[in-house]
C-alpha cells in the first residue's frame, strides 16, 4: 500500500488490495492535472447547462437560439402519426417543426427532470427526461412525459430522437385541431 494516500489505503483495506485501481492522472491536453473522470464531470456540466438553455429557448419560442447548435444534416425523429411526428434530415425542416410546435401547442412548457451525458466532445450522447404540460384551447390540460436522445459532435446536434407518449400527443393535437388550429391536424413535416 506504499504510495497510497489515507483514503486510498482505507478503500484498499475494504475491498482488498488486488481490487484497488488508483485513478490515473492526466493533463487532458490543457496542462492542468485532473483525476481521470474529472474532465468528464466538467464537460458533462457544460453540456447539461447547454441542454437546459436549449429547452428554455424552446419554452420561450426563441427558435434562432434553439437552432444554433443544430448541424445542417441533422436527423430528427419524433414517434407517432400526427402533425409533430415523423423524421427530418435537415436543419431547415427541423426549424419548421419547432415553429409548428410553437403554433399548435403555444403554451407548452417542458420541464427537464434528468439529464445524463455520456462520451466526449467528438461523440456525445445526451439523455434528457422531461415532463411537458400545456393548456389546450378547450381548457383541458395536456400532459406528456418523454425522453430526448441527442447525439452531439463537437457541440453540434447531429441527431435528436424524441420518445414520448405518442397517443397523448395525438389526442392533444386532435383537440387543438377541433378547436380551430388547423395545423394541429396537418401531415408531419418530413424531409
Amino acid at each position: 500500500m506504499e504510495g497510497l494516500n489515507s483514503s486510498e489505503r482505507s478503500a484498499a483495506k475494504q475491498v482488498g488490495t488486488d481490487q484497488l485501481v488508483r485513478p490515473e492522472r492526466t493533463t487532458g491536453g490543457h496542462g492542468m492535472a485532473f483525476e481521470t473522470g474529472d474532465e468528464d464531470m466538467i464537460y458533462g456540466s457544460i453540456v447539461r447547462m447547454k441542454i437546459r438553455q436549449t429547452f428554455d429557448h424552446v419554452n420561450n419560442h426563441r427558435w434562432d437560439k434553439a437552432m444554433e447548435a443544430v448541424a445542417l444534416n441533422v436527423h430528427h425523429r419524433v414517434s407517432g402519426d400526427h402533425a409533430l411526428g415523423g423524421e427530418r434530415h435537415d436543419k431547415a425542416s427541423v426549424r419548421r417543426w419547432f415553429e409548428r410546435l410553437g403554433r399548435v401547442l403555444p403554451n407548452l412548457q417542458i420541464t427537464l427532470t434528468d439529464i445524463t451525458v455520456k462520451g466526449w466532445p467528438w461523440n456525445t450522447k445526451v439523455f434528457a427526461q422531461w415532463d411537458g404540460k400545456a393548456t389546450l384551447l378547450n381548457s383541458e390540460t395536456y400532459i406528456n412525459l418523454g425522453l430526448h436522445v441527442f447525439t452531439l459532435r463537437w457541440g453540434k446536434v447531429h441527431a435528436l430522437e424524441e420518445f414520448q407518449d405518442s397517443q397523448a400527443a395525438a389526442r392533444g393535437l386532435d383537440a387543438q385541431s377541433a378547436a380551430g388550429i388547423e395545423e394541429a391536424g396537418a401531415k408531419p413535416i418530413v424531409s
